[in-house]
């Protein structure tokens, strides 16, 4: 039995779906006026990739459920 099988999808609501990207956002404009180095750099356009994938996730996914 591999480990993936243990967990299962959470279900969040749109709110807090949205605070979440709101976070996401706000922690990348954060490193982004604070960064000093590379790594911390490169730690915004992760943050930033990741609210874009979460919010094409979460529109598709609106999009299925109408």
């Amino acid at each position: 039995m591999s480990w993936h099988n243990h967990f299962s999808i959470m279900e969040i609501c749109k709110t807090d779906a949205k605070t979440i990207l709101r976070f996401l956002t706000d922690a990348a404009t954060f490193y982004d006026t604070h960064a000093k180095g590379f790594a911390e750099r490169d730690r915004v356009r992760l943050l930033r990739n990741m609210a874009k994938k979460l919010t094409k996730t979460i529109n598709k996914q609106l999009q299925h459920n109408e």
